[in-house]
């Protein structure tokens, strides 16, 4: 991608004062302090060991670096936003809490490992009604559009379900909060908070939004009044299987396009094929027949 017009893009997405806040210094050494600080009363009250407490500690830390991914397949090239959190004061807290959420993440009713899962997951619902459409979601920019409070309060919510707790939720809260807003990163020269969202690229990023919409998804779905036939779900990519009308399934759409304020889908539908996960689902005879998209191999091993 040209130089310049890869630095206008960048520069597009971070003057978005929603998500990003330009800064006038490098604020890695106080988020080091205050990061030690909290692990370091947390091993004192005996919440983690003295080895976690060493290996969460930062050491010669240093500001994330912002880098777009661009997609190649949308209009003019727009820039998928990554922070590389590689050294990065919450690298090792931030690996902490992933531990943390994965299990609860796992557990959700439409979750989704990879295209193995998904193709097996296909075998076990045929035959599907004949008038059975095809539909395809897609969370638009999910990772930046989760406010901090309500992932806060998704992750509070399956932490309280453990049946051990520890270390307690509220430490583990403490943890989170500290990745969400210590989340500092320098391009082109230049320092930038991320105020809103979490950032591809920090460990736990990935866990963190399947449980934030897991929580909302039920909410969708517990208050429509038909059900889909399937609903599952690789972190912002949807897979849903819908045997009522059109008509209902339009005003599904807009109900779940209305249950929360930043979180909106983008969608398609069709009676007889369409790609999730890269894979190409077929309808025939209420048979579903799946063929893997060859041109996306790169794809999806990426993902995996």
């Amino acid at each position: 991608m040209d130089k310049c017009d890869y630095i206008q893009e960048a520069e597009r997405q971070l003057s978005d004062e929603r998500f990003y806040k330009k800064l006038d210094t490098d604020p890695t050494p106080q988020f080091n302090k205050e990061i030690t600080t909290n692990l370091k009363n947390m091993c004192e009250q005996g919440h983690i060991d003295e080895d976690t407490f060493k290996y969460l500690k930062p050491e010669k830390s240093k500001p994330g670096r912002f880098y777009l991914l661009p997609k190649i397949h949308k209009v003019n090239n727009p820039g998928r936003p990554i922070v590389s959190a590689n050294d990065h004061p919450t690298e090792k807290i931030s690996e902490f809490i992933d531990f943390h959420l994965r299990p609860h993440v796992e557990n959700l009713p439409s979750y989704i490992q990879d295209t193995t899962h998904y193709l097996k997951k296909m075998e076990s619902l045929n035959p599907l009604p004949p008038e059975t459409i095809l539909v395809s979601l897609d969370v638009t920019s999910l990772y930046t559009n989760i406010p901090h409070d309500d992932g806060i309060e998704a992750c509070r919510e399956v932490w309280n379900s453990r049946n051990t707790l520890h270390p307690p939720t509220e430490c583990l809260i403490q943890l989170l909060t500290l990745v969400l807003k210590c989340n500092n990163f320098v391009f082109n020269g230049e320092h930038f908070l991320q105020v809103n969202g979490t950032a591809m690229g920090t460990k736990m990023a990935p866990s963190y939004a399947n449980i934030f919409m897991g929580k909302l998804e039920q909410r969708i779905l517990n208050a429509s009044l038909h059900q889909p036939l399937s609903w599952f779900r690789f972190i912002d990519d949807i897979d849903m299987k819908w045997d009522n009308t059109e008509q209902e399934l339009n005003l599904f759409i807009h109900h779940a396009n209305n249950a929360h304020p930043s979180i909106k889908f983008t969608y398609e539908i069709s009676d007889s094929k369409i790609t999730f996960l890269d894979t190409t689902t077929q309808l025939r005879d209420g048979n579903i027949l799946t063929d893997l998209n060859r041109t996306a191999i790169a794809k999806i091993e990426l993902r995996v």
